[in-house]
């Protein structure tokens, strides 16, 4: 009997390196994911407008940075 789900994953085809900038944006999991990318010393930002749930609030959000 199997009490887990077992996964198998490929590499990814596009990797992060550190000489990129990263943005992430959302829910709290965009803020660990950041600081975890930060203790690494990527070049960072999360949730410049704090933490967004909604997909609509998050595309403002977007449309605000990119304009």
């Amino acid at each position: 009997m199997k009490f887990r789900t077992e996964l198998v994953l490929n590499p990814a085809v596009r990797k992060i390196s550190h000489s990129q900038q990263i943005l992430s944006i959302g829910s709290c999991f965009a803020d660990e994911v950041g600081k975890k990318l930060t203790d690494a010393k990527f070049s960072m930002l999360s949730n410049p407008f704090g933490t967004i749930f909604h997909p609509l609030a998050i595309e403002n959000a977007l449309a605000r940075i990119l304009h």
